[in-house]
């Protein structure tokens, strides 16, 4: 949801995200200042998501993108099912450890390590997502409140 816009309106350059966030830039971004990916940070992403898109066309049997995960590792998911699939692992795991709702700031410092982690070119995530994250911390927009 939109913040109230005091912090979202600052006119503080966006903090260029390029090896990771310090802790000053974390902070930073808690409070409402903007975040960018270098070119560089970027193409990392880029790159990741080419091998996970190679893997996938290889239809190679790979542990977790095209097979089942622990005791299911020996069954290949078909090609049809796999985003079912993922949908599905991510529900799985969705878990919380505390009823205490996160304040702003704190979801804020979650989207924005997140996207750091991302940047770093391991994951293979779609560039949407990243995209996605950035544009939200961007707009204010934040995953709080009540549901």
């Amino acid at each position: 949801m939109p913040q109230d816009g005091a912090a979202m309106s600052s006119s503080r350059p966006p903090i260029a995200l390029d090896k990771g966030l310090s802790l000053r830039e974390l902070v930073s971004v808690s409070k409402g200042a903007k975040l960018e990916l270098s070119r560089t940070a970027w193409q990392r992403v880029r790159d990741a998501r080419g091998v996970i898109e190679r893997v996938l066309e290889s239809r190679v049997p790979t542990y977790g993108l095209n097979t089942g995960l622990g005791s299911l590792k020996k069954y290949v998911i078909s090609e049809e099912l796999i985003a079912a699939f993922n949908a599905d692992v991510v529900t799985a795991h969705a878990v919380s450890v505390s009823e205490r709702r996160l304040e702003q700031p704190e979801v804020r410092a979650v989207m924005a390590a997140r996207v750091s982690g991302l940047a770093q070119g391991g994951s293979g995530v779609r560039t949407e997502m990243v995209e996605l994250l950035v544009a939200m911390l961007n707009a204010g927009v934040h995953p709080v409140g009540d549901v």
